[in-house]
């Protein structure tokens, strides 16, 4: 049975035989602050969804998510849960490049921030926000990421 991969906005994909599979490691944070939780909204989805992104060669996961929350949201996370509070994995098919990954995903707790001077990814970020927590649905944020603010609640 053929496997099913997602695109960013976990729309089923089919892969064709063809196609090569590589392996994708990311990680997200996710800040709550005087009841709201730091999220984005990327230009090519509707939803809302936890900061972070892929992990470049030779990094860390926690390099990986400092660098990925300051591009996309201006803040610096200073203080970090080292363990991650969950580990997903998928099958991803990133349409923006044509590319299909196994991807493994891991979620920190960010328990302190600074803001930067640092200039947001405008290629890919749409909008930065502090959602307050009783905004927060299936409807305003991807279902991942909304499960994991769930679980980080309780």
């Amino acid at each position: 049975m053929k496997e099913t991969y997602f695109n960013r906005n976990n729309k089923p994909c089919k892969k064709p035989d063809s196609a090569k599979v590589s392996k994708r490691f990311s990680a997200y944070g996710i800040f709550i602050q005087n009841d709201t939780v730091l999220l984005i909204k990327n230009n090519w989805s509707k939803k809302f969804e936890l900061p972070g992104g892929g992990k470049k060669k030779n990094e860390t996961n926690l390099q990986a998510l400092k660098r990925e929350v300051k591009e996309e949201t201006g803040y610096t996370p200073t203080k970090i849960n080292k363990k991650p509070i969950e580990i997903l994995k998928s099958n991803f098919y990133a349409d923006d490049i044509k590319k299909y990954f196994k991807s493994k995903m891991y979620f920190f707790k960010i328990k302190e921030m600074k803001k930067t001077e640092s200039k947001i990814d405008s290629y890919e970020i749409k909008k930065v926000v502090f959602l307050p927590i009783k905004k927060i649905s299936k409807k305003t944020v991807k279902e991942k990421h909304f499960k994991i603010i769930l679980s980080s609640l309780e």
